[in-house]
């Protein structure tokens, strides 16, 4: 989940009852509710704000499966009928989301809650006091937050630090003045009424600071709230929403000089007759078009009224609801199934004891010729029952890749990644699967399927992989099934359609290929990881449903090699469903997993760095 705000509202005059229960995370409303509102960037500690203060877990935003791009609310009972209401916003420096999208998120919880009489009491605004000095992003962030309240609005603003625990107490002092001292800062809103707070990362410490808020009869209005519902004002014409314009074109114009400097190269790289720099040049210029298309499509996006803000917020609130469900009865039918199993291996189990008990008592004789297993073709990630996997396979849809500084992080629910060309959905299609390699500190090559089953490679990744390119162009592109891949020169690759795969590795990744293509009961590769050196990690499926896994790290990656070890001491509990190895790394990795102890239905990631 993203970063979230501390916003206090309570209900002004109006029939209590009228307010829907959508406000108050399906509690009924009463007359002494308040809410209060938490912002601030991503990463500056709202979650946990909100969990110590509550009790009860809020969804962190580095949570693959739920990353919450909505404004959520989580109720604080002070006493038996008093209960502060949370409102938990998303940061404005999102990777998954623009500025626009953020801004218009919060605009439509606030502007619906303000049609429906509820008033603020007061925002928390969260900042990370670990941070060396007010970033571009977090400046931004401020900026934006102070023209969403507006200066009537501030003195109900409590300005509170985070992270105190992890530096030095000089240095967060220091910089904790230094925020009050400077007017961009901290200072000017202070001079209007707002106040400072430390929060040291406890219950009593976020309870004190949203109680500072509760103790008055003064409901504020933002700035935000009042042009759009009272002036009817569209976003851009609201003072958020044409700072972030004004910024938006700022960025834009920044983009298009730069794109124009990249064209000149390239001319002077086609005299030069220098192809290589032509095409680096290229690609670098084709990401600048993107950026500067996204910044326009932004600005665009601002113009939009109340009505139809809100329309579209309870629409996308509505798909995720539903794509949610589908998800869940997914995960419950597959648990279902899971169970049939284990009560079939427990109840072979319980036959084979049996059977053991009987040749003990010289009633039964052991007859050599029945085991029909040959144990000697199992694979690490086996069970020794008929060469079956763990546990049926769960089809979870997630995807993961990581090259040096680049990541994809793709689930049915939420998509994360830092690769500019690949943040954009195709045709409104969602991403499933993603393979990408860094070729430099800026560029990657990458390929992608999309839920339309229609694949896209990066512009120079036949350059990069001239037989991979040759192969997938013969067999088809869109008939692909799976598709992933190594650092060059030396071309290791896997590629796999519905009939056959191709492959060219290591003789190691070589023999375990055969030796699943000689299992009959093995019916597809799930995932395939290369790793550093000729290192590699490989999850299949057996016909049956169930899941197996082998692999070759060769001394890399040694906290997954302790794990996935573990894992086999304890009789292979689990089935992994998504793998990538960082290729440039010989220590990160990351893998998704689910357990097979029926406890836990839900993905779980193993996860790795060089700090391990």
């Amino acid at each position: 989940m993203t970063g979230t705000d501390n916003k206090l509202v309570s209900v002004a005059a109006g029939p209590v009852n009228s307010v829907p229960k959508s406000f108050r995370s399906g509690h009924a409303p009463r007359p002494n509710d308040a809410f209060i509102a938490l912002m601030g960037i991503t990463g500056s500690g709202k979650s946990s704000f909100i969990s110590k203060c509550t009790d009860k877990s809020a969804t962190i935003g580095h949570d693959m499966i739920s990353c919450t791009s909505i404004v959520d609310v989580y109720p604080y009972e002070v006493t038996s009928d008093f209960t502060v209401y949370l409102i938990d916003t998303p940061g404005f420096d999102d990777t998954g989301r623009s500025d626009t999208e953020v801004l218009s998120e919060i605009a439509a919880w606030l502007t619906d809650s303000y049609k429906h009489e509820i008033r603020l009491h007061g925002i928390i605004y969260l900042h990370r006091i670990s941070d060396v000095r007010m970033q571009g992003s977090a400046k931004k962030n401020l900026v934006t937050f102070k023209e969403l309240c507006g200066e009537d609005a501030l003195k109900k603003v409590v300005l509170a630090s985070t992270m105190w625990d992890i530096i030095p107490a000089e240095k967060a002092t220091k910089r904790e003045q230094e925020l009050k001292d400077t007017p961009e800062f901290w200072g000017w809103m202070l001079s209007k009424g707002s106040s400072v707070h430390r929060y040291n990362n406890t219950a009593e410490s976020a309870r004190e600071i949203i109680l500072s808020l509760t103790g008055h009869n003064a409901p504020i209005a933002t700035d935000l709230q009042k042009q759009m519902v009272d002036e009817g004002k569209s976003l851009d014409e609201t003072s958020a929403g044409q700072g972030l314009r004004s910024e938006l074109l700022k960025e834009r114009r920044k983009l298009t000089q730069e794109r124009q400097e990249l064209l000149t190269l390239i001319e002077a790289a086609k005299e030069k007759h220098d192809v290589d720099t032509e095409e680096a040049l290229q690609e670098e210029s084709d990401r600048y078009t993107v950026l500067i298309k996204r910044a326009e499509d932004s600005a665009k996006a601002l113009s939009i009224s109340m009505t139809n803000l809100i329309l579209k917020r309870d629409l996308r609130i509505a798909q995720m609801t539903k794509e949610m469900r589908e998800v869940q009865n997914e995960y419950e039918m597959n648990f279902r199934l899971m169970r049939l199993d284990q009560i079939k291996v427990e109840n072979g189990r319980i036959e084979l004891e049996n059977q053991r008990k009987l040749r003990r008592q010289g009633k039964l004789k052991s007859k050599a010729s029945t085991s029909t297993t040959d144990t000697n073709s199992q694979l690490p990630g086996q069970r020794p029952e008929k060469g079956k996997g763990n546990m049926p396979a769960t089809k979870i849809g997630i995807s993961v890749s990581i090259s040096k500084s680049f990541y994809i992080l793709q689930s049915p629910m939420c998509l994360s990644c830092n690769e500019v060309e690949l943040q954009e959905f195709q045709d409104g299609k969602r991403m499933e699967l993603a393979c990408l390699i860094a070729v430099s500190d800026q560029r990657t090559v990458w390929i992608v399927r999309y839920e339309n089953n229609n694949w896209r490679w990066s512009a120079t990744f036949e350059r990069h992989y001239p037989e991979l390119a040759k192969e997938i162009k013969s067999y088809g592109l869109n008939a692909v099934r799976l598709c992933a891949f190594g650092p060059g020169p030396g071309e290791r690759y896997y590629t796999g359609w519905d009939e056959f795969r191709i492959y060219s590795c290591s003789p190691k990744f070589t023999k375990a290929m055969k030796s699943i293509k000689n299992n009959s009961s093995i019916g597809s590769v799930i995932a395939v990881a290369f790793g550093h050196g000729s290192s590699f990690l490989v999850s299949y499926g057996f016909e049956n449903g169930h899941l197996g896994w082998t692999h070759d790290l060769q001394g890399y990656y040694p906290s997954l090699n302790r794990f996935l070890k573990s894992q086999k001491e304890l009789g292979n509990k689990i089935s992994i469903h998504a793998a990538t190895l960082d290729p440039f790394s010989k220590t990160d990795y990351l893998v998704v997993f689910t357990d097979n102890d029926g406890r836990d239905r839900t993905p779980a990631r193993q996860y790795g760095t060089g700090g391990r």
